[in-house]
């Protein structure tokens, strides 16, 4: 099978790259799904499930904290705050950033916080819809 190159990185250094045959994420698009040799595409990458699928017929999921989606044709490069495999997440360490994130949109702050903080939200959320 054909791969394509994939790059995960965050501002804080947190990199994956790997050779995949196919990427599925949520664009601003829809969804999509990426084989080797796709056209080239730019988009922002919503706040979502994405998967995986390797040579070997694996298929690893996980949840990203949106971005920007790249693709060159030779390889995919997500661009994002935060990103987590399945195999990593911590259930009740993300109860209790929902929890956390709860109380701050409770207090009176400015449209853009609040937005932020929907995010947030709705990533830890992820975590546990992905677990369960």
């Amino acid at each position: 099978m054909k791969t394509t190159l994939l790059s995960i990185a965050t501002p804080t250094g947190k990199r994956f790259q790997k050779n995949v045959v196919q990427i599925n994420a949520e664009i601003a698009e829809g969804r999509i799904g990426v084989l080797a040799k796709h056209v080239p595409l730019v988009s922002s990458l919503k706040t979502s499930l994405f998967s995986i699928r390797y040579e070997d017929g694996k298929i690893e999921h996980g949840v990203v904290a949106g971005g920007i989606f790249n693709v060159t044709g030779a390889e995919v490069t997500i661009l994002t705050i935060d990103y987590v495999f399945e195999s990593e997440i911590d259930v009740s360490r993300a109860k209790k950033e929902i929890e956390k994130i709860k109380k701050e949109l409770s207090n009176n702050i400015k449209d853009a916080q609040k937005k932020a903080l929907n995010e947030r939200l709705k990533y830890e959320e992820l975590k546990i819809e992905l677990k369960s």
